[in-house]
């Protein structure tokens, strides 16, 4: 997905938090995560076209995040909206780190900015692989109160048969808790390709002025998976 995301144009940075696997406990908390997220954005100027060896426009950034990574980028934004141009959650869960029960939730209201806003979601959430959970990630928690949260322009598009770790690689090494607790739908590689076109669809709307990429945002028709959609 990033590879799609670069060769439209974007330079991608994903940076690694911390290391993966094992559970939530022992974890830096989203707040704590969110620091060191503004660190890596007060990095890029000057730093990134080094590294990269292109001219990277550091102004025109968009923000996206992946499960608590999408709880991360709102945290930021809700700090300080001039961080990024656009914001998009995949599979956003409004909670997770090293104490899960006590974080503060991100979504107090309606989000304090009006940024172009995407949020994709899966259908599978509300189940669970383990009798004992009642779902991956529970209702009130999950994408479609981050939707509802956010400010129009957004837009709210959920993979019906797909589950939250879907759009990642087959392989995931040291997944930890959630690949135990998660179901995995009929089509990741699907869920992969639906996932890295909207966030492609979507930045080149909101950062490269590209207003007709939107028309793919709702278009459930050519979409690669069975999708329903809302916006606003």
């Amino acid at each position: 997905m990033l590879r799609h995301l670069s060769s439209h144009g974007f330079v991608v940075v994903a940076p690694q938090m911390y290391e993966p696997g094992g559970l939530p406990i022992g974890q830096p908390t989203s707040h704590a995560e969110a620091v060191r997220a503004i660190e890596v954005l007060d990095w890029l100027p000057g730093k990134l076209n080094t590294i990269t060896g292109v001219t990277a426009d550091t102004d025109t950034l968009g923000l996206a995040g992946h499960s608590r990574g999408g709880k991360v980028v709102w945290l930021i934004l809700s700090q300080d909206s001039s961080r990024a141009l656009a914001v998009a959650g995949v599979e956003p869960v409004d909670s997770g780190g090293a104490e899960v029960c006590c974080e503060e939730r991100v979504i107090q209201g309606p989000f304090p900015f009006q940024l172009p806003t995407l949020v994709i979601g899966a259908g599978l959430d509300y189940q669970s692989i383990l009798p004992c959970l009642s779902g991956c990630l529970p209702a009130g928690y999950n994408h479609q109160q981050f939707y509802d949260a956010s400010n129009s322009p957004a837009w709210h598009v959920v993979a019906v048969n797909q589950g939250h770790m879907d759009m990642l690689n087959d392989r995931l090494d040291g997944c930890g808790l959630m690949c135990l607790v998660c179901p995995v739908g009929p089509e990741r590689a699907g869920m992969r390709q639906l996932t890295a076109g909207l966030l492609a669809a979507f930045f080149r709307g909101s950062l490269q002025g590209d207003a007709i990429a939107y028309h793919y945002l709702t278009d459930t028709t050519t979409a690669p998976i069975i999708i329903e959609v809302e916006y606003r």
